[in-house]
């Protein structure tokens, strides 16, 4: 695979967005390159995904030669239901900042809770189910 310093070596609090409709091939690739350089780099890593998405990427993950399982146990990965999450962060049919605030800044926590830890990547779904 090309290099892509987006992927790689993203700029501090930078965001990234794919658009892939169809093509969930080039979404699992892209998520798999970003989640598995930022475990090269010692970062946290925090996926809220919706299942299939999440599997996808585990697997992508393990093609790649890393095994995702030992970096949940070392709290080094989290991955968070999309749709769990997402309702954890609603009060009725809105969107709750104190919730989502508790609720994703929580799973931040988590992952960045090692001092070993340089950094974190997330990657959510939570506005493509709003």
């Amino acid at each position: 695979m090309p290099p892509q310093p987006l992927l790689e070596k993203p700029e501090p609090e930078a965001h990234l967005v794919q658009f892939y409709e169809a093509d969930e091939h080039v979404l699992t690739q892209n998520v798999g390159r970003y989640l598995l350089e930022g475990l090269k780099l010692d970062e946290g890593l925090l996926v809220i995904a919706i299942k299939e998405h999440a599997n996808a990427f585990i697997r992508e993950l393990e093609r790649c030669g890393t095994d995702p399982d030992a970096a949940v146990r070392h709290k080094r990965a989290l991955f968070l239901d999309a749709e769990e999450t997402l309702d954890r962060c609603m009060t009725g049919d809105q969107p709750d900042w104190r919730r989502f605030e508790h609720a994703i800044g929580t799973a931040l926590l988590e992952v960045r809770s090692r001092e070993d830890h340089l950094g974190c990547r997330a990657y959510g779904e939570l506005v493509a189910l709003l």
